[in-house]
């Protein structure tokens, strides 16, 4: 059938434009490239922008070896054998400041959450009449160094002379000994008073008690122990039961967890020259825990009553007291330093700590008298408001 002459040429048309795009589409134009012209201002762009590069990296690639790479990765390799200890950096100071020991490592605690639950002792007010009473004995005898602790239960009311220096305790550091031997008794379910041990030659030391002159390697008791040396005040004793419950480092930690700061324990016994130290008020404080249900039970308590109601030296607090009172207390005595505290019940039912320790002429006798008028003078005022 023959195409009409309108629609061939139509065709012949379309073929034309066809040809002419694909012709075009296989040679397409050339972009012209335009030359960029030089600028002065790039270039100094360009110097300072090379220059800060090259300045950083000369000082941080170094930097960064020796004190990174080399360290994390190059000496990892060559001392690959060497095992290090991380502790001193992880935690530096534990050597030295330290309130607790998990797996024979000593740690650090914040205090918020000690569990010792030792209450520290908060006045109401000072006993104005009282402190000037003993300010007036003291100032008669100038050749003694006094500090005193006092609190009266009834009023709230305390006496504090020197109370805060820390000084010499003598013998008086076996009350805190005595206090940790209870506190790790009740936290450790395989230890007991009564549990044996044996008093090994070791323990053997001069001063005051009579076990240094036993014989070897004999089998005793933690009880026994701890009751020569509270009533005896026996070195040798307290020796081993320090031992026992972590020697003097753990005592030092006690003393921070309880919130004892003029408080420190650097000897075992005998502490002739005196580094054991302890202020009245810190041991009026532990005296004032003594029947504190949140520090120790009611059992330990009892065991400590028993020992520090039944000590031999009576010479100083106990002959300012009246006949019908109670006191649980412990002396020391190193010659140049003589003290006494404990806590007193009065024949009317009346309850109060007096702690007291005086720096004196080596062995001066006279310093058991003046203890003496001092605890006589704090009965009468706490019992008759003399």
């Amino acid at each position: 059938m023959a195409t009409p002459l309108r629609s061939q040429s139509s065709l012949e048309y379309s073929n034309v434009r066809t040809r002419k795009s694909a012709i075009i589409r296989r040679f397409p134009k050339k972009k012209v490239v335009k030359k960029k012209k030089f600028s002065i201002l790039g270039a100094v762009k360009f110097l300072i922008s090379t220059a800060f590069v090259g300045a950083a990296a000369y000082y941080t690639i170094p930097y960064n070896y020796y004190h990174f790479i080399e360290p994390m990765f190059v000496n990892h390799v060559l001392n690959a054998k060497i095992n290090y200890d991380v502790a001193p950096l992880v935690a530096p100071t534990t050597s030295y400041i330290s309130n607790a020991v998990i797996n024979q490592t000593p740690i650090l605690l914040p205090i918020k959450h000690a569990s010792y639950g030792l209450a520290p002792i908060i006045p109401i007010a000072q006993n104005v009449k009282l402190t000037k009473h003993l300010e007036n004995i003291i100032k008669n005898y100038p050749q003694f160094e006094t500090s005193v602790f006092v609190f009266d239960f009834t009023t709230g009311t305390t006496v504090e002379i020197n109370s805060d220096k820390a000084i010499p305790c003598a013998s008086m550091i076996k009350i805190p000994i005595l206090f940790e031997l209870f506190r790790q008794i009740e936290n450790n379910k395989n230890m007991e008073i009564t549990d044996k041990v044996i008093f090994e030659k070791l323990y053997k030391t001069s001063g005051s008690g009579n076990l240094q002159y036993y014989q070897d390697d004999f089998e005793t008791t933690f009880n026994k122990m701890a009751e020569l040396m509270i009533t005896d005040s026996d070195n040798s004793a307290t020796n081993l039961l320090l031992d026992y419950i972590g020697g003097k480092d753990n005592m030092n930690r006690a003393f921070r967890y309880w919130g004892l700061k003029n408080s420190e324990m650097p000897h075992f016994l005998p502490d002739l020259e005196g580094g054991n130290k302890m202020s009245t008020r810190d041991l009026g404080t532990l005296m004032y825990n003594l029947d504190n249900p949140n520090f120790l039970s009611v059992r330990s308590r009892e065991y400590i009553k028993d020992y520090m109601g039944a000590v031999k030296t009576n010479t100083l607090l106990p002959q300012g007291l009246e006949e019908g009172s109670i006191i649980y207390h412990k002396t020391g005595d190193i010659g140049t330093y003589v003290g006494d505290t404990g806590v007193i019940y009065t024949k009317n039912g009346k309850k109060y700590i007096a702690s007291i320790i005086v720096k004196r002429r080596y062995n001066d006798h006279a310093a058991k008298g003046f203890i003496q008028k001092i605890s006589s003078t704090i009965y009468k005022n706490i019992e008759y408001g003399i």
